[in-house]
């Protein structure tokens, strides 16, 4: 699997004003995605960039999420190559 650097972006008004309570933490990997989770602490929209360390221009994105408090506000990510 190719290495891949992380990087949290943060978007929306709600969650500048706020850290994360949990994470980002890794979830389930395999050799096509990973899995990055976080908790905020309210409502919040999120979104993760991503690249191959071996490529830092060919940046990634995940799609924008926005919190849910039935989640407690937990949000999964799924990166793919």
């Amino acid at each position: 699997m190719r290495a891949l650097t992380l990087v949290w972006i943060t978007m929306g008004l709600a969650i500048r004003a706020q850290v994360p309570i949990n994470g980002p933490m890794p979830g389930h990997s395999d050799m096509l995605e990973t899995t990055i989770w976080i908790q905020c602490l309210g409502p919040c929209s999120a979104r993760l960039e991503y690249w191959d360390v071996n490529k830092p221009d060919s940046i990634l994105r995940t799609p924008v999420q926005d919190s849910d408090p039935d989640r407690a506000h937990a949000m999964d990510f799924v990166m793919t190559p």
